[in-house]
């Protein structure tokens, strides 16, 4: 996530007041596997804790501000990588969402 990390930085402006955070996770799937979902390590949250702590001072001001995750991983057979959408509660706000590839 370092690579990423620094992209934000360079690209973004922490967002303050209350926000959402949904995180997808794309992972290419074994030739070995028959499941619909990757329900493989690494943990969901583990994930999540590494966008967090990657994201907080560069597209938030604190991860005391994410009122709500939304996150899931799954196959994908065209992309690898992070798509990470931060969404304001507050009315005036806009924010892109971000993708980032592995």
């Amino acid at each position: 996530l370092e690579m990423f990390y620094r992209r934000l930085k360079r690209n973004s402006t922490p967002v303050e007041g209350p926000i959402i955070l949904n995180v997808q996770i794309l992972l290419k799937r074994p030739k070995s596997s028959k499941r619909a979902y990757p329900s493989v390590r690494p943990d969901l949250d583990n994930y999540i804790k590494s966008v967090m702590d990657a994201a907080n001072g560069v597209l938030w001001v604190d991860d005391g501000q994410v009122v709500k995750i939304n996150c899931s991983k799954k196959y994908d057979d065209k992309r690898r990588g992070l798509v990470i959408g931060v969404h304001s509660l507050e009315p005036d706000e806009v924010i892109q969402d971000v993708f980032y590839s592995l």
